[in-house]
Order: structure tokens, then C-alpha cells, then sequence
């Protein structure tokens, strides 16, 4: 019998709702009725309550499907303090969202003065740019009150690729010359992103070590994106007002992976703990 079975003939065999049930653990219902669903697991705090609360043992709690499972659904970190931390991140990533949204929001408007014309490549960045500190708000607040889920790594890492990609691809369309590096980057970030995505998706399909490798050569094209970008935009001492675009999209950048390696190394460590305990 499959946990979500098991779970759910247990509150019924005990007259509990699953509100009830929620109460006397210390839980929410929408936590049991995920349980019942198979949509989430027990963490390890969640699976001792169950076994003083209604007597059972772990062992009866779960077939060896949903030991298979687990890794795979569910929430990749729990604990508070491993949480605060990724949440921190996430913040981070917030706020440099935030200063590069007012940057490309001001060469919109300086743009709309000037020529008395709309640029349809700002106007897009621009709306992106909106678009991604929303989301980003309402997981820092889903991180904050619950849990990391793939489903919050996947949207975060969607999200600020997404703002990179339509940057760089609008630079490319309106530059007079084509940069093949721009190109290039361009082509190998969106492999890189859907290699991650692949991962977050199901943890099979790629190796840890090839995923963690993938996000060390997009921190060095971010590096090296940084060089060039600083390079043509500082003239002797002199610093363009750019430069705190930059600056900022570099931040969110690499805290993107200082948020996604974590969760690379927990999933990992988890499937070597479950690996040894069968």
C-alpha cells in the first residue's frame, strides 16, 4: 500500500478530518491533503510526529515505490535555518531585480522623450524586467512561509534567464553589427538553462556532477560578460551610469547559482542517504 493510502486509511481509521488530523500535528490541512494526494512527503520531523501520534511504524508508512519517489517529489529543503539562507538569496536576487528594472524603466523614458517614439525593444525588457520582480516577490513569500520546492527553484531560474535572454537577443536585433559572441553566449546559456530545468524536473534524467559543472561555465560566461561590458563602458576614470546596470545584473546572476548549487548538493545528499539506508 502506497503511503498516500496508508495515510489517509489511518485518519480514517482514527475519526479524523483532515483538518483534524493537521491540528494535532502541528501542521496545515493543505499539508495532509498533499500527503493524500501524493503530491508531498513526510520530512523527517513530519514522519516522528506520525509514528508517536498514531503508534505506527516508518516502515509501515511506505512501499518501495514511494521510496523511489521521494527524491523526486519532495520539497528539496525544510529545515528553517536552510531556508532563511536560500530565501536571502532569492531576496538578494529581488533586489537587484528591482535596480535594473528602475535602470531599463529610465532609458525608456529617456528614450520616449528624446525621439517621441516607443521602443518596442525597451517596452519588452522593460515589462520583463516588471514581470520578474513579481514573481520573484511571491516566491521570497511561498520560501518564507513554507518551504523550497523544485517548482520555486524551477520558476526563479526560468524567470531571470528569461530576463537574460530577451536582453540579450533584443541588443543583438537593434545593434548595427552582429556580435557572434553575443550569439554564442546567448545559444549556450538556453542549453544551459534547459540542461538545469531538465534536472529540477526529474532528478534522473542528468547527473549531479555534469549539472553542477553546466553551472560553474555559465558563472565564467557571466564573468566574462561583465569583463567586456565594464571594458567598453569605463573610459579612463570615468564611469557611465550603465555600470550600476551591470553591476546589478551580475549580482542577480550569480546569485541565481549561489541559490541553485545548494539545491543541486541537497538532492544529491538526500539520494546517497536513501541509497544507503536500503
Amino acid at each position: 500500500m502506497k503511503f498516500r493510502e496508508r495515510i489517509k486509511q489511518i485518519r480514517e481509521e482514527h475519526g479524523l478530518s483532515q483538518r483534524q488530523m493537521a491540528e494535532k500535528l502541528y501542521l496545515t490541512r493543505s499539508v495532509i491533503s498533499k500527503w493524500e494526494n501524493g503530491t508531498r512527503y513526510p520530512n523527517y520531523q513530519e514522519m516522528d510526529a506520525l509514528k508517536k501520534l498514531f503508534n505506527v511504524s516508518v516502515d509501515s508508512l511506505f512501499s518501495d515505490d514511494d521510496v523511489k519517489q521521494m527524491p523526486e517529489v519532495e520539497p528539496i529543503l525544510q529545515q528553517n535555518p536552510e531556508i532563511t539562507i536560500q530565501a536571502m538569496f532569492l531576496t538578494g536576487i529581488f533586489i537587484f531585480n528591482i535596480i535594473c528594472f528602475m535602470f531599463q524603466l529610465g532609458n525608456y523614458f529617456n528614450y520616449l522623450s528624446e525621439n517621441g517614439a516607443i521602443s518596442i525593444g525597451m517596452l519588452i525588457k522593460t515589462v520583463i524586467e516588471l514581470a520578474s520582480i513579481l514573481v520573484l516577490g511571491y516566491c521570497i513569500y511561498k520560501s518564507f512561509n513554507n518551504e523550497i520546492t523544485k517548482k520555486i527553484v524551477l520558476v526563479v531560474l526560468i524567470i531571470n534567464y528569461e530576463c537574460y535572454l530577451v536582453n540579450t537577443v533584443t541588443d543583438t536585433i537593434t545593434a548595427s553589427v552582429i556580435s557572434w559572441f553575443d550569439l554564442l553566449d546567448c545559444v549556450l546559456s538556453l542549453l544551459i538553462m534547459v540542461y538545469i530545468a531538465v534536472y529540477f524536473l526529474n532528478t534522473a534524467y542528468c547527473k549531479s556532477k555534469y549539472v553542477l559543472l553546466a553551472c560553474g561555465i555559465q558563472t565564467q560566461l557571466y564573468l566574462f560578460e561583465l569583463y567586456r561590458n565594464f571594458s567598453q563602458t569605463i573610459t579612463g576614470y570615468m564611469f557611465d551610469s550603465a555600470v550600476i546596470y551591470y553591476i546589478s545584473d551580475f549580482g542577480r546572476k550569480v546569485l541565481l547559482m549561489c541559490f541553485i548549487v545548494p539545491q543541486i548538493i541537497t538532492i544529491t545528499r538526500k539520494r546517497v542517504m536513501r541509497n544507503n539506508n536500503q
